[in-house]
């Protein structure tokens, strides 16, 4: 039986399945080359021949690859599933690094070298297609560009983003880097078309450099942002050559312009071209948990945030109200205090948001007694964003740990959430010991 959820990538590909769906179904050889070209993404197969003769015959462009992107959703409208089919000129399994699959959101992985998909279901078909092309743009943008994402802190881009924290009209930045160099470069996408001069002047004698690479590039496909308005988007770096060869890279991003996006049943699963081949049983989605028990292992309960997406676990015990207020507090003075560097901030920002998904799950609205239970972990007052007179940020984080450990049976969850704050501890000892140390220094000096 011929599987056209297997989707060809080339014109040969797609002669070969049109061979076996007419042998099949009976039809002309016409007809079946055009189901054929379908099932690989296209309007029929004139279309299919015009769409890969075009990229064939662009310069440069000998080489692309077929790339698929595949999201799920579920509803209580029913199911489905959504696939984008984009030609890159970066093999797929090359360009998806594990930073670059954490960049896509959605959170994707690689399921085979020409195959990408979401390892959760969302909640509606909207949703699947927002998540394919959002994942499209961003893989295009790389490909075109050679640029891989970046973090804010890191030293190539901290400097950068220094200079530009005040500039005109910044919104939707992202940040970037080009491996080879490890030069920096930030993408800006605001609503407003008219910035460029202003920008110019407000840079001038900075030593960073902006150019306007598209306007309206989120209506033409080419913006990473994905939204109904218009947004334009900019290139910022400290070297003009960089900039220049940026921009003139992405005027030649018209990837998007052959996508096609196809629309199927949640099931059979969508298999690639590359993923047949291996002749490797693939991945299942993730499992509905049963809603008539719960399922408990070692102190931990299993739980979905929403049904279709990945099961995670959280103490099967619940922590008093009390001893979440103590939390708390704890937590949101720590994040505004002085002595946290970025690491530690991160770690703690991290258990902030466990913990206040963990009182949801615990206290859900039948079991609260007020209201102000969902404002334990997001409606402190400015006087409750320091520490208490006296308390140094290292006592807090103990009494952040004894209040967990007291409160919690002890669990891979709670563990899981207390190891990044004991570095956190750690770290503040180490710096109070080189504080402590400097007055002998200075003594023996």
């Amino acid at each position: 039986m011929a599987d056209v959820s297997i989707h060809p990538s080339t014109l040969a590909g797609i002669k070969r399945l049109a061979k076996s769906i007419s042998r099949e179904r009976g039809i002309t050889h016409t007809a079946a080359l055009s189901a054929a070209a379908q099932a690989a993404g296209f309007e029929n197969f004139s279309h299919a021949r015009r769409v890969l003769a075009a990229q064939l015959a662009r310069p440069g462009r000998s080489t692309l690859r077929t790339v698929y992107i595949t999201a799920y959703w579920r509803s209580r409208e029913g199911s489905g599933r959504e696939t984008a089919v984009i030609g890159l000129p970066s093999p797929l399994d090359r360009l998806l690094t594990p930073v670059v699959v954490r960049s896509l959101h959605g959170r994707f992985r690689l399921d085979a070298a020409d195959h990408v998909e979401a390892t959760e279901d969302v909640l509606s078909k909207g949703a699947a297609l927002d998540a394919v092309t959002e994942a499209a743009r961003r893989l295009a943008f790389m490909a075109a560009t050679g640029l891989r994402p970046g973090n804010a802190l890191a030293p190539y881009l901290w400097s950068l983003d220094r200079r530009v924290d005040k500039l005109p009209g910044l919104d939707h930045p992202s940040y970037w880097y080009l491996p080879r160099d490890k030069s920096g470069v930030i993408i800006d996408e605001p609503y407003n078309h008219f910035l460029l001069q202003e920008r110019m002047e407000f840079l001038k004698g900075s030593g960073v450099h902006v150019a306007l690479a598209f306007e309206r590039a989120s209506r033409g496909g080419r913006g990473l942002h994905l939204h109904s308005s218009a947004t334009s988007l900019y290139v910022i770096t400290d070297d003009e050559k960089r900039l220049a060869r940026l921009v003139r890279s992405l005027e030649g991003c018209n990837y998007m312009e052959a996508m096609k996006v196809e629309s199927a049943p949640y099931e059979p699963l969508f298999v690639s071209p590359a993923r047949a081949a291996l002749k490797k049983r693939k991945q299942g989605r993730p499992q509905l948990l049963p809603l008539d028990r719960p399922i408990v292992r070692r102190n931990a309960l299993a739980y979905q945030v929403m049904p279709g997406q990945r099961v995670e676990w959280r103490p099967a015990a619940r922590l008093p109200l009390a001893g979440h207020r103590q939390i708390a507090r704890l937590l949101v003075a720590l994040l505004g205090c002085d002595e946290i560097n970025s690491a530690s901030y991160s770690a703690l920002q991290n258990a902030h948001a466990t913990l206040a998904r963990w009182l949801r799950l615990e206290f859900p609205p039948t079991l609260r007694a007020n209201a102000d239970v969902d404002l334990l972990y997001f409606g402190a007052k400015a006087s409750d964003r320091q520490l208490p007179a006296g308390m140094t940020a290292e006592n807090a984080v103990v009494q952040l740990l004894e209040a967990l450990r007291d409160g919690y049976p002890d669990c891979g969850p709670l563990r899981k959430v207390m190891r990044p704050l004991e570095t956190v501890l750690r770290r503040l000892r180490a710096k109070a010991a080189r504080t402590a140390q400097l007055p002998r220094q200075r003594q023996v000096d």
